[in-house]
């Protein structure tokens, strides 16, 4: 009778144990952006992505892509074969717009120079390559914009790329203009404004500077639920590892509740090589913090979808 007993009270322990709800651990949301910029594809930065992936499996990215590196034919497939030893079937791809001149070509628009992020004029003397790369859109008509916006669509479809919800453009300078223009190609997330707080100070000195703050103060005020849907408040902005080192980035994190927002990190491809480190040197703290608290660090894209994934054959793309 004794093993009844206990053999009932065993039964009734593991029935209640099967009936106590488990709490789930919190969910830290984080946001890596890849910014594809249009200068070049270089090893050494592959290389580093690559290694990154590898340290990372877990990784997910959201690439914003220069649909320049496919308007030269040569070049086209091999520069495509670069993109997928990067991406990854849980990636997003998005569209990365800058005045870069053979975008500015392939719309038929006026090419211009000036004015400049930086203050000087980007002309033939000073750009021998990339022209046009450092001269803000925002300043485009709603005709310029509109035919540029639906070149680089295009050719970042050909190149086997498709329904991408996602885009910046360069500098961090946009306009409503453009996100309505977005709209109407079926884009819903606008990552171009950038919190100038988190620029370093000897960045204040150059124009790009007071127009990024004006365009961020600009976003900050948005109230209607149709527009606010781009803004940037629906992040925590933790900072770009070309302008912020490894520490300021931490520093921010401990100072938001990361449960209540994604927290998001910018790269750029072109400077891999060295921000890769940093980023890693991020990764590895908040992954800690997060055992810490029993809480997951959960990976998500920054419209929280995997649309525009690659084709996975390079073969494929379109000549333009």
């Amino acid at each position: 009778m004794g093993s009844h007993i206990l053999l009932s009270l065993s039964l009734v322990g593991w029935i209640f144990a099967w009936s106590v709800p488990v709490r789930a651990a919190e969910q830290w949301p984080l946001q890596v952006v890849l910014y594809w910029e249009g200068h070049g594809l270089d090893e050494p930065n592959l290389e580093a992505l690559e290694k990154l992936r590898i340290a990372y499996p877990e990784l997910t990215l959201s690439h914003l892509i220069n649909p320049s590196y496919f308007l030269d034919g040569e070049l086209s497939e091999s520069n495509l074969s670069a993109f997928n030893r990067v991406l990854k079937p849980d990636d997003e791809v998005g569209l990365y717009l800058s005045s870069i001149q053979p975008l500015i070509e392939l719309a038929n628009i006026r090419m211009r120079f000036q004015p400049t992020f930086w203050g000087h004029l980007d002309d033939r003397e000073i750009c021998q390559k990339d022209c046009g790369l450092d001269v803000p859109l925002s300043g485009r008509t709603r005709e310029e914009l509109l035919r540029l916006f639906s070149s680089a669509d295009s050719a970042l479809k050909q190149a086997g790329f498709r329904d991408m919800k996602t885009f910046a453009a360069r500098g961090w300078l946009g306009n409503r203009l453009l996100q309505t223009i977005a709209q109407s190609f079926a884009y819903n997330r606008d990552l171009t404004a950038l919190d100038p707080r988190l620029l370093s100070p000897k960045l204040r000195a150059f124009p790009f500077y007071r127009w990024a703050k004006d365009r961020w103060d600009e976003e900050a005020s948005l109230t209607v639920p149709e527009i606010a849907s781009f803004a940037s408040s629906r992040v925590t902005q933790g900072g770009t590892l070309d302008f912020n080192e490894a520490s300021e980035i931490i520093a921010r994190f401990d100072k938001v509740n990361p449960a209540l927002k994604p927290f998001q990190i910018a790269l750029s491809q072109e400077t891999a090589y060295f921000s890769s480190r940093r980023l890693q040197s991020v990764l590895k703290n908040l992954k800690e913090k997060a055992e810490q608290k029993d809480a997951q660090l959960l990976y998500q894209t920054a419209s929280d979808t995997k649309n525009g994934r690659p084709i996975a054959d390079p073969r494929h793309i379109s000549k333009l």
